[in-house]
């Protein structure tokens, strides 16, 4: 074995330990994925938790401000005057510095009577300062950016009454900045605080304020969430910035509207990850040790074990392979290597004689291989067709090619005559083959009843050939090879390959092959002859069906007009004879007088019944010969009759046979005739149209449909129906279900008149 052999064995022995902890890698990969997710799940609470502690520290600071106020309406220091109140609420707003301002303002004009602020705005058009009026209560204001505070707030308004009525209105400003210190001292380290109004501005950003204050960030993924469905909530999203943070929202709860502003504290990704990912690299670190000391074993003991013994099987084998039959392993031991070893040198021992075998049977296999190899692609050829002389024909060709010969012939057996006749042949003129000459029975039969192999004729010169000894003698036949065609035991034939010109000899193999070819070739004239039979079959039933329609259709035509000249001749007798002795009756008999119009009823009616009965049985198809005007008046009238709609579509055709004419009507008639009986349909479609050289005819409806695997069991109207499309050359498609409804469709060939009135 090569030191490169070696060493990929043992990269082997290596690749099954790191294979071995690959289980152990993907499950330190999963506790870290859900160490992740749970480090994710537990910062988003924790970063709600903030959100919310801020949202609700908004609400304290209102109520406060709302106490505050209250108390300075009742402080005598805001009516000095302009400039001790304005003093006086400076003092107030060093007390008290999340107030970015503090107004007093005439409910009048909303001029400011005092402030905070050196050069205050008049309030008057203020949200907040209106609904204080309006009101005449606390009220909160929507968030106000900059204005003469120079940064964004809060307003909240108060009114003070005394007996005289409404005396001034307190403004205080809440600054916003409150909200980044609390939410700063209350977050993890490097996280963000934003709060937006529901138009997408920013109202506070920390820690960059002076940057993002004031500017609409509708458009911010973060921001889209923030002003989304849901109230609050938390997840990892891009923020202002475009990098993706853990941000849990809720809204700032004020004034009449809670959800004017919403605050979001972003915590950084790495910091929700830190403790998980600290473990990974733990673990990992773990790992590494424990596979680094697997491996070093595994490469001490595997060259130990393995690799030396498997160097010594790989160089006899070599030796082996190059022709050293002696050379045997010597490894002794009852390990699995040992007991490889003693296989081995056992395998040695019988390898030359599995050699010897192996290459007889490959050298059978082959021939046997293209011997059936041939034999199936003869009966593919030969299967293929079922016209007698084109099989014949074709069984000569290949025959010959087969064996590379000039030629072959067929004669069959003609168990009347008793003779064998030409039947085809290929290799010589036509005219040459046409003077075979019927050769008689006893000229074969010896032959076929003695031998099951063909004979060899290997010189005709010398030998009296089976087939004719002029043919053989006018065109220098010299080997001839006959083998019999029989199927069953009975002979049908014999196939006869030669050469001309010259003398051949035949392997017992190419006999054999020629009797397997010949048996093909029973096989496919049996099939040929029964499917010739078959059709003869086909074609007697055909016109004997025909025959039959024929004589039902003359003996319904006998009987319709029976009942027309007959029954139809005494009744309009008999009603004649009513009428005249309903005129003779006294009129004041008028009990009689209603006895004989109830019997002219009567008699109108059996005429009626009679005319309808004389119509189905001779119909009026082929005397009118408009298919398509007939099937639609059967259905405007059977439509009548039964009270179903009935809706027809046809198209016009020339004039058709009478007995396809018949089909069709008969068809019909039967179809309706079921569907009134046993549909249950509210509809019933017809449909009669013709193309490539078919005529077809479809009745479907929607009524309660039955199983086509039963539909042979519910009487003889479709058996009938079945018959009579079949010996027309058409066929019957039944297409139904149970809720389905059921389709019948018959197709049948296009026959034109041919000038005959009647079947």
């Amino acid at each position: 074995m090569s030191r490169q052999s070696s060493f990929s064995l043992r990269i082997r022995l290596l690749l099954i330990v790191l294979l071995a902890m690959l289980p152990v890698l993907g499950l330190l990969l999963y506790s870290n994925q859900e160490q992740r997710r749970f480090a994710i799940s537990l910062a988003s609470e924790q970063t709600l938790k903030v959100a919310r502690l801020v949202s609700a520290s908004q609400v304290a600071l209102i109520e406060q401000t709302h106490q505050f106020l209250s108390t300075l309406g009742q402080l005598p220091q805001i009516r000095l005057g302009m400039e001790p109140c304005s003093a006086f609420l400076q003092s107030l707003q060093k007390e008290y510095p999340y107030y970015a301002v503090i107004n007093v303002s005439r409910p009048a004009d909303g001029e400011v009577i005092c402030s905070t602020l050196p050069l205050p705005d008049n309030v008057a058009g203020q949200g907040f300062f209106q609904r204080t009026l309006a009101t005449g209560s606390f009220t909160v204001g929507d968030y106000t950016l900059g204005g003469a505070a120079g940064r964004p707030f809060l307003p909240l308004s108060y009114p003070v009454f005394t007996e005289e009525g409404l005396e001034m209105v307190l403004t205080a400003g809440v600054d916003l900045s409150w909200l980044n210190r609390l939410a700063a001292s209350a977050s993890p380290a490097n996280s963000v605080i934003l709060v937006v109004d529901r138009q997408g501005t920013v109202l506070a950003y920390y820690p960059e304020s002076s940057t993002w204050t004031g500017r609409n960030v509708a458009g911010a993924p973060v921001v889209q969430l923030m002003l989304g469905p849901e109230r609050e909530g938390a997840a990892i999203i891009a923020g202002l910035q475009d990098s993706e943070r853990l941000f849990a929202y809720t809204p700032l709860v004020e004034g009449d509207d809670p959800s004017s502003a919403v605050l979001a504290v972003g915590l950084p990704l790495e910091e929700a990850y830190a403790e998980a990912n600290r473990l990974l690299w733990t673990n990992l670190a773990i790992l590494g040790v424990v596979t680094t000391v697997a491996l070093a074993a595994a490469w001490v003991v595997g060259n130990e074990f393995i690799v030396q013994p498997v160097n010594r099987l790989i160089a006899v084998t070599r030796r082996l392979a190059a022709g050293d039959l002696q050379a045997r392993t010597d490894i002794v031991g009852s390990s699995e290597v040992g007991q490889l070893a003693r296989a081995f040198d056992e395998m040695a021992n019988s390898l030359q004689r599995q050699i010897n075998q192996r290459i007889e049977a490959e050298s059978e296999s082959r021939r046997y291989a293209a011997r059936t190899l041939m034999l199936i692609q003869v009966a593919d050829q030969l299967n293929a067709r079922l016209d007698l002389p084109l099989v014949l024909r074709m069984l000569c060709e290949l025959a010959a090619r087969a064996f590379n010969v000039t030629g072959s012939l067929v004669l069959l057996y003609d168990e009347g005559e008793d003779h064998f006749y030409y039947a085809a042949g290929y290799g010589l003129p036509a005219h040459a083959l046409s003077k075979v000459q019927p050769a008689p029975g006893d000229s074969y039969r010896q032959f076929i009843e003695t031998y099951d192999l063909p004979i060899v004729a290997s010189d005709t010169r010398k030998l009296t050939p089976l087939v004719s000894s002029e043919l053989c003698q006018e065109h220098d036949i010299r080997t001839t090879v006959t083998a019999r065609i029989a199927h069953h035991q009975q002979i049908l034939g014999v196939l006869v390959i030669f050469t001309v010109g010259e003398s051949r000899g035949f392997t017992e193999e190419e006999v054999g092959l020629l009797g397997g070819i010949a048996g093909q070739a029973a096989l496919a004239i049996n099939n040929a002859r029964l499917f010739d039979q078959l059709h003869a079959s086909r074609e007697q039933l055909r016109q004997l069906a025909q025959q039959l329609v024929n004589v039902q259709e003359k003996e319904r035509r006998h009987v319709a007009r029976e009942l027309h000249d007959q029954a139809g001749q005494v009744l309009v007798a008999l009603k004649i004879t009513m009428q005249g002795l309903e005129a003779s009756v006294p009129e004041e008999m008028t009990e009689l007088q209603q006895s004989f119009q109830e019997a002219l009823g009567l008699v109108d009616m059996v005429m009626d019944d009679i005319r309808s009965l004389t119509r189905d049985l001779r119909p009026l198809v082929v005397e009118m010969r408009d298919i398509n005007a007939t099937l639609e008046g059967m259905c405007r009238e059977f439509s009548q009759h039964i009270q179903l709609p009935i809706h027809y579509s046809g198209q016009h055709l020339p004039e058709l046979a009478d007995s396809l004419s018949l089909t069709l009507y008969r068809f019909l008639q039967e179809s309706l005739t079921n569907a009134a009986k046993h549909a249950q349909a509210s509809h019933i479609w017809v449909t009669m149209k013709s193309e490539d050289e078919e005529v077809s005819i479809a009745v479907e409806d929607d009524g309660v449909g039955f199983e086509t695997a039963n539909r042979w069991s519910t009487g003889i109207g479709l058996v009938g129906m079945q018959e009579r499309i079949e010996m027309m050359g058409g066929v019957l498609v039944i297409d139904s279900q149970p809720g389905r409804g059921t389709s019948l469709v018959a197709t049948l060939p296009y026959q034109e008149a041919d000038g005959n009135v009647g079947v």
